[in-house]
């Protein structure tokens, strides 16, 4: 009897004991959480301190960091002119304007570049060349690999380059207009007599870089909606920006967006690389006073446009810098057995004929808006962007995408799902006639037999399901005396003999 209280005694001692820890354990994580901070910022401006939006740009003074010493004025518009320096094969241009200097850099030991980085920093011409080998070489058009004649006018210059030993020479003009001055090559000027190739051709491509911070301001690229990079310390960057203005040539280049077929794993969540929107980039050396805009207006087809924060790719060159590239030949892999592939220069070159055109800024105009109001004025000019006009009632253009027919999966075999067929595309163009849309082009897909996805390769039999080509001839009169079109869309897909099963 006496040991059965002991036991609950214990029993309730050990509970009360549980018990008190517990409640202790409570007030101690309530008083430790009261006294808990964060030791980080307000997150809520995180977002709106990225490159995602507009952010406002004090109007830091930029001093100008070049000069004209030990250069000679060759050229001379009342607006710009030009200067140049014979050892260098460098230019300076001078706004007459607003009395900055513009150029590449100077040849200073501060910058501790190596001599083939001098040349190539401060020469206004940048050469690569595949050589006997096939090795691709590169030079500026100071080296002694090359020599250069100018013939120089009162707005305007020529220089024949040529290179005896590698068989390549080839002529470049540059010319003064307004506040413009612009390079150009034309292709028939290019003569390889040897067995060295031209692969590609960059004018001025330290125009307006910047030693890491020593001047306020930004470099402009044509990313998506367009991107600032402003000039900043040095820092590891793995890679700087660089970009074809149309997108990769997949005969030649690597895939390697977010789309490739050659991952080992799904890339559906991975999001594309934004394309060039436009074959421009642009420099602003401090808000609102002095700036470019580079202009690529004949060759973009062959062009990659660089911008090469401070540090990428060689931390020993801490200059921001932007240029293109003219890309003659690349190198591409060429098959000389079923299992041997062998890196290859082009054999023909690429039809370029280069022209580049800096337009300088001042003032107001020298920010990223002003670079966006006047490639829109070049535009219109030029006639590539058509003032809209005011459409009138029933002359509104539609574009009408319509889904006639796809693959439909079954339990042993597929069947096929009816979209929209000829009848109810008629239905819809009625109801869009009643609102006063008339002008209406439409494309059809899935209207041959099996379906979209279902059809042969390359079967043209239209599905009775969904409308016989009688119906659809109609619909397509329809349209054109309405002012649109008709177009039946096939699910192409290509592929070599052998890789077909």
């Amino acid at each position: 009897m006496c040991n059965k209280k002991m036991k609950k005694l214990i029993i309730l001692a050990v509970s009360v004991l549980v018990l008190g820890t517990g409640v202790a354990c409570i007030f101690a994580a309530e008083k430790k959480e009261e006294t808990l901070t964060y030791n980080n910022s307000d997150t809520s401006k995180y977002e709106v301190l990225t490159n995602r939006h507009t952010q406002y740009v004090e109007a830091e003074e930029a001093v100008c960091m070049l000069s004209t010493a030990g250069f000679e004025e060759k050229l001379n518009n009342g607006t710009l002119s030009v200067w140049y320096h014979e050892d260098m094969e460098a230019l300076r241009i001078v706004d007459l304007r607003t009395g900055y200097v513009w150029g590449c850099i100077d040849d200073k030991d501060e910058y501790n570049l190596n001599k083939k980085w001098t040349a190539r920093a401060t020469s206004m011409l940048y050469i690569t060349y595949f050589d006997l080998k096939g090795k691709e070489e590169s030079c500026a058009l100071s080296d002694k690999t090359f020599q250069a004649k100018f013939d120089w006018n009162k707005e305007d210059f020529s220089c024949k380059v040529s290179a005896r030993k590698l068989g390549i020479s080839f002529t470049f003009t540059g010319k003064l207009d307004g506040e413009k001055f612009s390079f150009e090559m034309k292709d028939k000027s290019l003569k390889e007599t040897g067995k060295s190739k031209l692969a590609k051709v960059s004018f001025m491509s330290f125009m307006g870089s910047v030693y890491e911070d020593t001047v306020p301001g930004y470099m402009l690229v044509p990313d998506g909606s367009g991107a600032l990079i402003r000039f900043q310390k040095t820092k590891t960057y793995q890679l700087g920006y660089s970009r074809k203005v149309y997108g990769n040539d997949l005969s030649i280049d690597k895939n390697t967006g977010s789309g490739n077929l050659n991952g080992n794993r799904s890339d559906d969540y991975a999001t594309e690389e934004n394309q060039l929107s436009l074959p421009l980039w642009g420099m602003v050396h401090g808000e609102n006073q002095n700036g470019f805009l580079a202009t690529i207006d004949s060759g973009e087809i062959y062009a990659v446009i660089n911008a090469i924060p401070a540090g990428a790719e060689n931390q020993t060159v801490k200059f921001s810098r932007a240029y293109a590239d003219f890309i003659y030949r690349s190198q591409y892999n060429k098959r000389v057995s079923n299992s041997k592939v062998i890196l290859q220069p082009q054999e023909e070159a690429n039809n370029v004929n280069p022209k580049l055109t800096y337009t300088f800024l001042k003032d107001e105009q020298a920010n990223y808006s002003g670079m966006a109001n006047i490639y829109r004025e070049k535009l219109i000019t030029d006639k590539l962007l058509p003032k809209n006009k005011m459409a009138k009632d029933g002359d509104i253009s539609l574009l009408l995408n319509v889904a006639s027919s796809e693959v439909k999966e079954g339990f042993l075999s597929n069947g096929l799902a009816e979209l929209t067929n000829a009848e109810q595309a008629n239905s819809i163009l009625d109801k869009l006639e009643k609102g006063g849309i008339t002008n209406v082009s439409m494309l059809v897909s899935g209207w041959n037999k099996g379906g979209y996805h279902g059809a042969s390769y390359g079967d043209t039999t239209f599905e009775k399901k969904v409308g016989s080509k009688a119906e659809w001839e109609a619909i397509q009169t329809r349209l054109e005396k309405q002012g649109g079109n008709l177009a039946l869309v096939l699910n192409l897909m290509t592929a070599n003999e052998d890789q077909i099963n």
